[in-house]
């Protein structure tokens, strides 16, 4: 039913994600305990007389059956890939400043072990590729540096490692069913020769992503150790990959496992409510878990995706630039 609210609500002014499950309402900053809606999450939430009434979110649905879902529109601003910080280490540290050749910078999460035993390290994809939505095959530049190029990093003795793989960002809009393209395409010829003006195109598309997660084969060595020392055996649970002043948003460790990438510290899952912290450049910023399962759009400036399945932690402006591919981990209350 929560799918059915979501395709009802999503192209509506200012929407950009939804809970996966009924949570608590959340009014004047407060959770109300004990209640249980639909919460629809917008970059910014307006007053009634100033939205279009078809923009307008029901106070509640109900169904067929006699079901009444009430709802909660949560403002969270606009939800952006982040980038950004800065030093040199070596040996490589978590949470330290790198970035494929060609970008600014972001930060190292974690490394991995491969399918055959090999040692990886991983970050973003945005953060390891000059481009997350091509495919892997595309990436001709491999080259990863620490610092990143931001930090001044962009030279020879700073290339720590070489790209070796990502999962492909696949952004709305574009459909992945090869068939349908190809049978746009063929109509389209038709109408052309035949001189007609109608045009054919495929319908709005939005394929979920679950990550944004690249890893690259380290050339100097990496070791697990958090730069500055604020971590150390906590359980890991994903990489930051975007945010807005209101939330942080991490894709979870259990869907890059699915991938073959197991991380080399133990990892585990979180509910609402469970402490979390990441570490940047010298930076770590404990917070809370808002949504352990939440649906977003993010925009990654020259595209917007569509991401399924990803944690909402709470930010007091912390987290910002600089903060994308971090780690965060479960600390125990």
């Amino acid at each position: 039913m929560l799918d059915r609210i979501w395709e009802f609500v999503k192209d509506r002014r200012n929407v950009i994600g939804y809970s996966r499950t009924l949570k608590p309402r959340i009014k004047d900053g407060k959770i109300l305990e004990g209640t249980r809606v639909f919460r629809v999450y917008v970059t910014k939430k307006l007053p009634r007389e100033e939205l279009d009434p078809r923009d307008m979110i029901p106070a509640a649905f109900v169904f067929d059956n006699g079901e009444t879902i009430e709802t909660d529109v949560v403002e969270i601003g606009r939800v952006e890939a982040l980038v950004d910080k800065t030093g040199r280490f070596r040996p490589v540290k978590l949470g330290v400043s790198v970035g494929h050749w060609d970008i600014t910078a972001g930060s190292l999460g974690m490394l991995y072990e491969d399918r055959n035993g090999f040692i990886v390290a991983g970050s973003n994809a945005h953060v390891l590729t000059p481009d997350p939505s091509k495919r892997p095959g595309e990436i001709r530049e491999k080259r990863i540096l620490q610092p990143g190029a931001y930090h001044g990093g962009k030279k020879e003795e700073n290339v720590v490692g070489t790209y070796r793989w990502h999962k492909r960002i696949v952004p709305v809009g574009e459909s992945t069913c090869w068939f349908s393209r190809i049978i746009v395409t063929f109509l389209n010829k038709i109408y052309s020769l035949l001189g007609r003006k109608t045009r054919f195109h495929l319908g709005t598309v939005e394929t979920p992503n679950l990550i944004d997660f690249a890893v690259y084969e380290p050339s100097v060595f990496h070791t697990p150790v958090v730069a500055d020392g604020s971590l150390t055996d906590e359980p890991f649970i994903g990489h930051l990959f975007a945010g807005s002043s209101r939330v942080g948003v991490i894709c979870k460790a259990k869907h890059i496992v699915k991938e073959g990438y197991v991380p080399i510290i133990k990892w585990t899952e979180v509910k609402e409510g469970d402490r979390v912290k990441g570490c940047s450049f010298w930076c770590n910023y404990e917070t809370r878990v808002i949504d352990a399962s939440a649906v977003v759009r993010v925009s990654y400036g020259k595209f917007t995706a569509l991401f399924h399945d990803v944690i909402f932690v709470q930010n007091d402006g912390t987290i910002k630039g600089g903060w994308s591919g971090s780690g965060f981990r479960r600390i125990p209350d």
